[in-house]
C-alpha cells in the first residue's frame, strides 16, 4: 500500500505544482500591460516667429481683430487702429509658431461638419513674410469640454487640442491693446514736472543723471 500512496502523493504534488505555476503565470500576464500607452504630440502648425507678419483672429459673433508687424513692432489695424501691447501679441505669435495637438481624431476628414469645422467658432489666420497664408480652424468642444476640435485649412486631418490652446487665441481688442496712458521715450526726456494742488516738484536731467 505504501508504494501506491507514495505514487498518489507524487501525482497530487505534481498537479499542485503545475496549477500554482499556471496561476502565477496568469496573474503576471494580467498585471502586465499588453501595449504601452504612448502620448505623442503632432505639430499642426509650425512657423518661425520672425516670419509671421500678420495675424487675424475671427471669433464667431465678433468683429475680426487684425494684427500687423511694422518695423519689428506689432499694431492693431482692425476693427480700429490702436497701439498694441507687445507682450500680449508676442504671446499669441509664440503660440502660433509651434502649435501642437495631443490627439488625432480623423485622419481623412471625411465629415468636418461633425466636429463643427464647417462653421468654426474661432479662426486664426497667419500671413507669412513670403505672402503665404495659413488658417487654423477651431470647431466644437469635445463631449467632456476638456478640449476642442481643430484643423489646419487644406489639411484633412482633424485633431483634438486642449482647452487652454484655444483660449490662448480667444483675445479681445482690450486684451491686445496697449493700455499705457503715456508712452514716452524716457531716454530722451530732459525734464519732468509733477503738480498736485499747490505743490510742484521738478526733475531735470544732467547728462545721464
Amino acid at each position: 500500500m505504501k508504494p501506491v500512496r507514495l505514487l498518489i502523493a507524487a501525482i497530487l504534488l505534481a498537479a499542485c505544482s503545475g496549477f500554482l505555476w499556471w496561476l502565477n503565470k496568469k496573474q503576471a500576464s494580467a498585471t502586465k500591460s499588453p501595449v504601452a500607452a504612448t502620448s505623442t504630440s503632432t505639430k499642426i502648425l509650425e512657423v518661425p516667429q520672425d516670419q509671421i507678419q500678420a495675424v487675424t483672429i475671427e471669433k464667431a459673433g465678433s468683429a475680426p481683430i487684425e494684427l500687423k508687424r511694422n518695423s519689428g513692432k506689432w499694431a492693431i489695424t482692425a476693427p480700429k487702429t490702436l497701439a498694441a501691447d507687445q507682450d500680449a501679441v508676442s504671446s499669441v505669435v509664440s503660440s502660433l509658431s509651434s502649435f501642437s495637438s495631443g490627439k488625432l481624431i480623423d485622419e481623412k476628414g471625411l465629415n468636418p461638419g461633425e466636429f463643427g469645422l464647417m462653421k468654426p467658432s474661432l479662426t486664426v489666420t497667419v500671413v507669412k513674410q513670403d505672402g503665404k497664408t495659413l488658417k487654423l480652424l477651431f470647431g466644437d468642444e469635445t463631449p467632456t469640454s476638456s478640449g476642442s476640435y481643430a484643423e489646419l485649412a487644406g489639411d484633412p486631418r482633424v485633431f483634438v487640442v486642449a482647452r487652454y490652446n484655444k483660449s490662448s487665441f480667444e483675445k479681445s481688442v482690450d486684451d491686445l491693446r496697449d493700455k499705457r496712458l503715456l508712452t514716452p521715450d524716457f531716454e530722451k526726456l530732459s525734464r519732468i514736472e509733477l503738480t498736485a494742488k499747490k505743490e510742484s516738484i521738478e526733475f531735470g536731467r544732467n547728462k545721464d543723471q
